[in-house]
């Protein structure tokens, strides 16, 4: 190409670089804007946009291709079995039937491996029917991180209208995403759903639109969409309460759902806790008393600085149309039990989970319980490992199976009440009954809105500013989350921490570049793109799972974990923001600004306003 690359959302917009699709009837539209915009006392419009970001999975793509009697054996490095089956299949023109996909566990996905993976494997089926030998195509991370494609940056375009209290009545939002060179793997309309976040206003106007840059492709990221749509409702909260004067906290709280309302998208509230998250969030992080203690600090402190921010969320968690498989096999000599299933382990714990939902079921030693490698096979036509909602899904699909055994194993209980699990499945063996099963579920529920029911959480951030540098340390996070009646706490909350450590690089460290000429991405290595390490973590960390707070909606009371604490992590930003108000207010500069993701050190400083005139003693 020749001239200047469109690198970004606002030189795509100015250059009217869109994609087809979403068209305007994707706009979400609740209640009249034009009279809740008209009656407020108070307007303010403004834009606030957030970044991409690379998924950094520890193993990059792979995958492995072998040539077998009846077709292609693949093993392959994938969150998406089917996609990889398809994508090898058309490659060679072989019928699906003759593809063999199998998927042992992955070293992280976090997205990448979704839609990506089908690249490298199709390479390597290429390749491997070329010369009729085993094939294996391995990235290194300078190509994995040019070639993968990174999160969808988002720009918001915000009009809102709001009383003299801080109450909001209409939001108008021009939502752009950036797919970069090529739109497929597109959830713009999707995450607009998330927009509202948990305030309740009278008007809502959310207008989706993707832009073409000459970036890579981009692709789904983890929380792909809720984590910039929240973000920037947050980013809306923070200047309508600047412009009042007001803390954010008390424009939140005004705000926010009560149980029982309903929201835009129709679905009623009849659970909604955050009020409480909030409460007890406040008692046992101390939240009252650490902002006296920060403020204090500000006051003494002129380069040093900082800041406090409490976010709370509501993420719906859908599943409609997605299909998951179990197979659940138990061996007569020995009474030890094989599983299989249509997810993928990338690290969230789902054989944990898997093998502990049967041993409760069937009433088993956990110890007798294997669970065996994922495959195209046993789990035909199946849905991706992601979106947070897989563990749960194939739980479900295990207790069926588990179900289905149970039956089949009453009589030899009725028969011997006091034997061992192995004696009865050999009773039952030896009497003919068939010691596998298979459990399958295909996502449904009969609301009017996609969700089929709200994770709820709230997390507080305290982070403290150099100003001269711009560089952050964070002091402290805290997080209260509702996970339901977890599965398995320990799992949860490893999930919540790998949560805030993606968001604490998303939002105050990981800025990619592009060059100017050919869009190719400059920052593919980690000389230039930066994750967060060992001394970038919260010195004081802690995440708790709400108590007592069963879902009647999930598998086994539980809820999903993965992708809805990363949405709170947006209170690292807005803690950083803080800092930089009252590093500008020393020199009478406290009015509102926009704080653009990533908040890396060169943006927070050059926020300061820092002038060389400032520094005297």
């Amino acid at each position: 190409m020749t001239g200047k690359a469109i690198l970004n959302i606002q030189e795509a917009v100015q250059a009217k670089s869109f994609f087809n699709k979403p068209t305007a009837s994707a706009s979400l539209v609740a209640g009249n804007i034009s009279d809740e915009l008209g009656k407020s006392s108070h307007k303010v419009t403004g834009q606030v946009s957030c970044g991409t970001q690379y998924h950094f999975h520890m193993e990059t793509q792979s995958a492995l291709c072998v040539p077998v009697e009846d077709g292609m054996d693949v093993y392959s490095s994938t969150q998406w079995l089917q996609t990889i089956q398809s994508a090898v299949s058309d490659s060679l023109a072989m019928p699906n039937n003759m593809v063999n996909v199998r998927v042992k566990r992955c070293g992280g996905g976090f997205g990448g491996k979704l839609s990506r993976a089908a690249q490298v494997a199709a390479a390597a089926g290429i390749a491997a029917n070329a010369v009729k030998r085993p094939v294996r195509v391995h990235l290194d991370l300078d190509t994995n991180m040019q070639l993968v494609g990174k999160r969808w940056p988002y720009m918001g375009e915000y009009e809102v209208g709001f009383s003299d209290d801080g109450k909001i009545n209409g939001v108008k939002i021009v939502v752009y995403a950036d797919g970069g060179s090529a739109s497929n793997d597109i959830s713009l309309v999707e995450a607009l759903s998330w927009s509202d976040n948990v305030y309740n206003v009278a008007a809502w106007q959310l207008i989706p639109v993707a832009v073409r840059t000459n970036t890579p492709a981009n692709t789904w990221c983890r929380a792909p969409g809720s984590v910039p749509v929240i973000f920037i409702m947050e980013s809306i909260i923070e200047h309508v309460a600047k412009t009042l004067q007001m803390p954010p906290e008390k424009v939140r709280a005004l705000n926010m759902y009560q149980k029982g309302q309903v929201t835009p998208w129709k679905m009623p509230l009849t659970y909604f806790n955050v009020d409480e998250i909030l409460t007890q969030l406040n008692a046992s992080a101390e939240i009252t008393d650490r902002q006296t203690a920060v403020t204090a600090f500000n006051e003494t402190n002129r380069w040093k600085k900082r800041g406090l921010s409490t976010i709370p969320i509501k993420y719906g968690i859908s599943w409609l149309g997605t299909m998951f498989s179990a197979q659940v096999s138990i061996y007569a000599p020995d009474g030890t039990i094989a599983i299989t299933h249509a997810g993928v382990e990338i690290g969230q714990g789902i054989n944990t989970k898997v093998a502990q939902v049967a041993a409760h079921l069937l009433k088993a030693p956990i110890n007798l319980i294997k669970i065996k490698q994922s495959d195209t096979l046993t789990s035909p036509n199946v849905s991706a490992t992601g979106g947070s909602i897989t563990s749960e899904s194939v739980s479900k699909a295990v207790i069926n199976a588990c179900e289905e055994l149970n039956k089949r194993l009453q009589t030899a209980r009725e028969i011997m009440p006091d034997s061992s699990w192995l004696e009865i499945i050999q009773m039952a063996s030896n009497s003919g009954i068939d010691l596998s099963a298979r459990g399958w579920v295909l996502g449904e529920h009969d609301r009017p809105t996609p969700f089929a029911y709200n994770c709820y959480g709230a997390a507080c951030a305290e982070v403290e500013l150099d100003a001269l540098t711009g560089e952050t340390n964070v002091v402290r996070y805290d997080m209260l989350y509702d996970c339901g009646q977890s599965m398995n706490p320990e799992v949860d909350v490893g999930q919540v921490e790998g949560a805030v450590v993606m968001g604490l690089g998303y939002w105050l460290m990981e800025g990619c570049v592009y060059d100017e000429v050919s869009g190719q991405a400059l920052t593919h290595n980690t000389w230039e793109y930066k994750v967060p390490m060992a001394g970038d973590i919260p010195v004081d960390m802690r995440l708790t799972l709400l108590q007592n707070a069963p879902n009647p909606l999930g598998v086994l009371s539980s809820k999903a974990v993965a992708e809805p604490p990363m949405t709170s992590t947006c209170s690292l930003l807005f803690a950083a923001k803080h800092c930089v108000e009252s590093a500008r207010k020393e020199i009478d500069q406290d009015t509102h600004f926009i704080l653009n993701a990533p908040a890396t050190p060169e943006n927070l400083q050059q926020h300061t306003l820092l002038d060389i005139s400032q520094m005297t003693l």
